[in-house]
Protein backbone atom coordinates (compact mmCIF):
# COMPACT_ATOMS: atom_id res chain seq x y z
CA UNK A 1 0.00 0.00 0.00
CA UNK A 2 2.76 2.34 0.56
CA UNK A 3 4.85 1.96 -2.32
CA UNK A 4 1.35 2.75 -4.23
CA UNK A 5 0.85 5.43 -2.41
CA UNK A 6 4.57 6.96 -2.99
CA UNK A 7 4.57 6.13 -6.84
CA UNK A 8 1.19 7.97 -7.15
CA UNK A 9 2.81 11.14 -5.32
CA UNK A 10 6.35 10.87 -6.96
CA UNK A 11 3.99 10.89 -10.51
CA UNK A 12 1.85 14.13 -9.09
CA UNK A 13 5.16 15.63 -8.29
CA UNK A 14 6.51 15.22 -11.78
CA UNK A 15 3.39 16.52 -13.49
CA UNK A 16 3.05 19.21 -11.17
CA UNK A 17 6.91 20.00 -11.98
CA UNK A 18 5.85 20.20 -15.46
CA UNK A 19 3.09 22.43 -15.16
CA UNK A 20 0.30 19.10 -16.04
CA UNK A 21 -2.46 17.73 -14.32
CA UNK A 22 -3.09 14.40 -14.37
CA UNK A 23 -6.03 14.65 -16.87
CA UNK A 24 -3.92 17.03 -18.70
CA UNK A 25 -1.02 14.57 -18.69
CA UNK A 26 -3.66 11.83 -20.33
CA UNK A 27 -4.58 14.57 -23.11
CA UNK A 28 -1.30 14.70 -23.60
CA UNK A 29 -0.21 11.20 -24.22
CA UNK A 30 -3.19 10.87 -26.30
CA UNK A 31 -1.83 13.71 -28.45
CA UNK A 32 1.13 12.35 -28.63
CA UNK A 33 -0.19 8.63 -29.77
CA UNK A 34 -2.01 10.74 -32.60
CA UNK A 35 1.45 12.20 -33.51
CA UNK A 36 3.11 9.13 -33.47
CA UNK A 37 0.15 7.51 -36.05
CA UNK A 38 0.06 10.64 -38.08
CA UNK A 39 4.15 10.22 -38.43
CA UNK A 40 3.55 6.28 -39.50
CA UNK A 41 0.81 7.48 -41.74
CA UNK A 42 3.71 10.62 -43.56
CA UNK A 43 6.21 7.62 -43.37
CA UNK A 44 3.79 4.78 -45.26
CA UNK A 45 5.03 2.92 -48.50
CA UNK A 46 4.65 4.81 -51.69
CA UNK A 47 2.43 2.85 -54.24
CA UNK A 48 3.20 2.67 -58.05
CA UNK A 49 1.66 2.03 -60.83
CA UNK A 50 2.91 1.97 -64.61
CA UNK A 51 0.69 4.17 -66.29
CA UNK A 52 1.94 3.73 -69.79
CA UNK A 53 4.56 1.74 -71.48
CA UNK A 54 5.64 2.55 -74.74
CA UNK A 55 9.00 3.24 -75.59
CA UNK A 56 10.17 6.55 -74.79
CA UNK A 57 6.80 7.83 -73.21
CA UNK A 58 5.81 9.79 -69.77
CA UNK A 59 8.19 12.84 -70.47
CA UNK A 60 7.21 16.70 -70.10
CA UNK A 61 4.44 15.76 -67.66
CA UNK A 62 1.78 17.50 -66.01
CA UNK A 63 -1.03 16.19 -63.64
CA UNK A 64 -4.42 16.90 -62.27
CA UNK A 65 -7.48 16.45 -60.17
CA UNK A 66 -10.95 16.71 -61.29
CA UNK A 67 -12.26 18.71 -58.41
CA UNK A 68 -15.07 17.67 -58.07
CA UNK A 69 -14.80 13.90 -57.65
CA UNK A 70 -10.78 13.28 -57.27
CA UNK A 71 -10.36 11.32 -60.54
CA UNK A 72 -6.78 11.78 -61.85
CA UNK A 73 -5.62 12.97 -65.32
CA UNK A 74 -1.85 13.17 -66.59
CA UNK A 75 -0.65 14.72 -69.96
CA UNK A 76 2.62 13.36 -71.11
CA UNK A 77 4.45 13.56 -74.00
CA UNK A 78 5.76 10.44 -76.47
CA UNK A 79 8.43 10.89 -77.92
CA UNK A 80 8.93 8.54 -80.17
CA UNK A 81 5.66 9.57 -81.92
CA UNK A 82 6.22 13.10 -80.68
CA UNK A 83 2.84 13.12 -79.58
CA UNK A 84 1.05 14.56 -76.69
CA UNK A 85 -1.29 11.77 -74.91
CA UNK A 86 -3.41 11.80 -71.61
CA UNK A 87 -3.95 9.32 -68.92
CA UNK A 88 -7.20 9.36 -67.10
CA UNK A 89 -7.99 7.15 -63.84
CA UNK A 90 -10.54 4.78 -64.53
CA UNK A 91 -10.41 2.24 -61.99
CA UNK A 92 -10.87 -0.71 -64.25
CA UNK A 93 -11.96 -1.40 -67.59
CA UNK A 94 -8.93 0.55 -69.28
CA UNK A 95 -6.42 0.03 -71.81
CA UNK A 96 -3.42 0.90 -70.07
CA UNK A 97 -1.89 0.61 -66.70
CA UNK A 98 -0.66 -2.44 -65.18
CA UNK A 99 -3.89 -3.42 -64.06
CA UNK A 100 -5.80 -1.90 -67.50
CA UNK A 101 -7.17 1.02 -64.18
CA UNK A 102 -6.17 3.75 -66.77
CA UNK A 103 -7.63 4.90 -69.90
CA UNK A 104 -4.78 6.40 -72.44
CA UNK A 105 -5.09 7.85 -75.80
CA UNK A 106 -2.88 10.66 -78.24
CA UNK A 107 -4.45 13.91 -77.95
CA UNK A 108 -2.76 15.91 -80.29
CA UNK A 109 -0.35 14.24 -82.77
CA UNK A 110 0.13 17.04 -86.11
CA UNK A 111 4.13 17.60 -86.17
CA UNK A 112 5.64 17.16 -83.01
CA UNK A 113 3.57 18.46 -80.31
CA UNK A 114 2.95 18.03 -76.52
CA UNK A 115 6.25 19.27 -74.98
CA UNK A 116 5.99 21.39 -71.64
CA UNK A 117 2.37 20.02 -71.30
CA UNK A 118 0.38 21.64 -67.86
CA UNK A 119 -2.98 20.08 -67.61
CA UNK A 120 -5.88 21.27 -65.41
CA UNK A 121 -9.87 19.93 -65.08
CA UNK A 122 -12.43 22.36 -65.47
CA UNK A 123 -14.75 22.56 -62.14
CA UNK A 124 -18.01 22.74 -63.73
CA UNK A 125 -18.17 20.21 -66.22
CA UNK A 126 -15.05 17.79 -65.50
CA UNK A 127 -13.65 18.73 -68.97
CA UNK A 128 -9.51 18.05 -68.87
CA UNK A 129 -7.70 21.50 -70.66
CA UNK A 130 -3.99 20.87 -71.58
CA UNK A 131 -1.73 24.06 -72.61
CA UNK A 132 1.76 22.87 -74.66
CA UNK A 133 4.08 23.63 -77.23
CA UNK A 134 3.77 22.89 -81.05
CA UNK A 135 7.50 22.50 -81.69
CA UNK A 136 6.86 22.15 -85.48
CA UNK A 137 5.28 25.71 -85.44
CA UNK A 138 6.78 27.36 -82.37
CA UNK A 139 3.41 27.71 -80.80
CA UNK A 140 1.46 27.73 -78.17
CA UNK A 141 -1.50 25.18 -77.94
CA UNK A 142 -4.84 24.55 -76.41
CA UNK A 143 -6.52 20.67 -76.30
CA UNK A 144 -9.79 20.76 -74.41
CA UNK A 145 -11.50 17.36 -74.20
CA UNK A 146 -15.47 16.86 -74.75
CA UNK A 147 -17.48 13.80 -74.40
CA UNK A 148 -17.47 13.62 -78.19
CA UNK A 149 -13.33 14.32 -78.41
CA UNK A 150 -10.90 16.82 -78.49
CA UNK A 151 -10.94 20.62 -79.39
CA UNK A 152 -7.23 21.56 -80.77
CA UNK A 153 -6.53 25.29 -80.62
CA UNK A 154 -3.25 27.22 -81.99
CA UNK A 155 -3.08 30.24 -79.22
CA UNK A 156 -0.38 32.29 -80.01
CA UNK A 157 1.80 31.86 -82.92
CA UNK A 158 4.17 34.63 -83.37
CA UNK A 159 5.71 35.43 -86.59
CA UNK A 160 9.52 35.74 -85.38
CA UNK A 161 9.51 33.84 -82.56
CA UNK A 162 8.23 30.13 -80.62
CA UNK A 163 5.51 30.78 -77.95
CA UNK A 164 4.78 28.38 -75.92
CA UNK A 165 7.68 26.59 -74.17
CA UNK A 166 7.19 26.27 -69.84
CA UNK A 167 3.29 26.65 -70.39
CA UNK A 168 1.93 26.65 -67.02
CA UNK A 169 -2.14 26.64 -67.08
CA UNK A 170 -4.48 27.64 -64.27
CA UNK A 171 -8.34 27.99 -64.70
CA UNK A 172 -10.06 31.32 -63.07
CA UNK A 173 -13.05 31.07 -60.59
CA UNK A 174 -15.27 30.80 -63.75
CA UNK A 175 -13.44 27.87 -65.22
CA UNK A 176 -12.04 30.68 -68.02
CA UNK A 177 -8.10 29.64 -69.30
CA UNK A 178 -4.91 31.45 -67.61
CA UNK A 179 -1.42 30.60 -68.99
CA UNK A 180 2.10 31.90 -68.77
CA UNK A 181 4.64 30.93 -70.87
CA UNK A 182 7.55 31.76 -72.64
CA UNK A 183 8.48 32.96 -75.95
CA UNK A 184 11.81 32.57 -77.86
CA UNK A 185 12.20 36.06 -80.07
CA UNK A 186 14.43 35.15 -83.24
CA UNK A 187 15.30 38.80 -83.47
CA UNK A 188 15.86 40.08 -79.88
CA UNK A 189 14.98 39.51 -76.58
CA UNK A 190 12.83 36.50 -75.07
CA UNK A 191 10.09 37.52 -73.16
CA UNK A 192 7.35 35.84 -70.50
CA UNK A 193 3.95 36.59 -71.36
CA UNK A 194 0.26 35.92 -70.48
CA UNK A 195 -2.44 34.83 -71.86
CA UNK A 196 -6.38 34.57 -71.54
CA UNK A 197 -9.35 34.09 -72.25
CA UNK A 198 -11.71 36.99 -73.39
CA UNK A 199 -14.00 35.21 -75.66
CA UNK A 200 -16.65 36.84 -78.31
CA UNK A 201 -13.65 37.72 -80.49
CA UNK A 202 -12.60 40.63 -78.15
CA UNK A 203 -8.65 39.17 -77.98
CA UNK A 204 -5.79 39.81 -79.90
CA UNK A 205 -3.71 36.24 -79.67
CA UNK A 206 -3.81 33.82 -83.03
CA UNK A 207 -6.97 33.05 -81.66
CA UNK A 208 -8.73 35.94 -81.17
CA UNK A 209 -11.12 34.34 -78.16
CA UNK A 210 -7.60 34.93 -76.40
CA UNK A 211 -5.85 38.08 -75.05
CA UNK A 212 -1.93 37.43 -74.57
CA UNK A 213 -0.08 40.12 -73.04
CA UNK A 214 4.35 40.96 -72.93
CA UNK A 215 4.77 40.79 -68.93
CA UNK A 216 8.58 40.71 -68.91
CA UNK A 217 11.29 40.40 -71.88
CA UNK A 218 15.17 40.18 -71.65
CA UNK A 219 17.60 37.56 -72.61
CA UNK A 220 16.52 34.29 -71.61
CA UNK A 221 13.58 35.83 -69.38
CA UNK A 222 10.15 33.71 -68.91
CA UNK A 223 12.05 30.19 -68.88
CA UNK A 224 10.29 27.64 -66.29
CA UNK A 225 7.25 29.92 -65.52
CA UNK A 226 4.74 28.74 -62.82
CA UNK A 227 1.55 30.53 -62.88
CA UNK A 228 -1.14 31.33 -59.87
CA UNK A 229 -4.28 32.89 -59.40
CA UNK A 230 -5.09 34.99 -55.76
CA UNK A 231 -8.34 34.77 -54.62
CA UNK A 232 -9.24 37.65 -56.50
CA UNK A 233 -8.30 35.62 -59.80
CA UNK A 234 -5.31 37.94 -60.42
CA UNK A 235 -2.19 36.14 -61.86
CA UNK A 236 0.91 35.99 -59.77
CA UNK A 237 3.90 34.45 -62.39
CA UNK A 238 7.29 32.94 -60.45
CA UNK A 239 9.62 32.66 -63.72
CA UNK A 240 13.72 32.33 -64.55
CA UNK A 241 15.73 35.63 -65.84
CA UNK A 242 18.28 33.79 -68.05
CA UNK A 243 20.44 36.86 -68.78
CA UNK A 244 20.73 37.92 -64.58
CA UNK A 245 20.28 34.68 -63.55
CA UNK A 246 17.99 35.22 -60.88
CA UNK A 247 14.14 34.15 -60.07
CA UNK A 248 11.71 36.76 -60.46
CA UNK A 249 8.32 37.60 -59.55
CA UNK A 250 5.50 39.09 -61.70
CA UNK A 251 1.83 39.67 -60.20
CA UNK A 252 -0.95 41.84 -61.61
CA UNK A 253 -2.28 44.75 -59.75
CA UNK A 254 -4.14 47.16 -62.33
CA UNK A 255 -0.60 46.94 -64.44
CA UNK A 256 2.10 44.02 -64.02
CA UNK A 257 4.74 44.53 -61.58
CA UNK A 258 7.78 42.87 -61.49
CA UNK A 259 9.95 41.82 -58.46
CA UNK A 260 13.51 39.96 -58.53
CA UNK A 261 13.60 37.84 -55.42
CA UNK A 262 16.83 36.17 -55.98
CA UNK A 263 20.22 37.10 -57.81
CA UNK A 264 23.46 34.90 -57.81
CA UNK A 265 26.21 36.27 -56.25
Amino acid sequence: MKWQIHIGLVLTATLLVLGMTPSSAQESQHNADWSVISANTTMAPWFFDTVDTPLDIGQHVSMALDPDNGVYYISYYETSHEDLRMAKYVGSGGNCGSNYDWSCETVDHAGDVGKYSSIAVDPTDGYPIIAYYDATNGALKLAIGYVFGWIIKTIHDPLLGSAGSYASLKLDSTGKTRIAYYLSNFMGNDSLWYVEHVGGGAGNCTDNNYRCTLVDSGDRVGKYASLALDSSDQPRIAYYDGGNDSLKYAYHNGSWLIRGILYAS
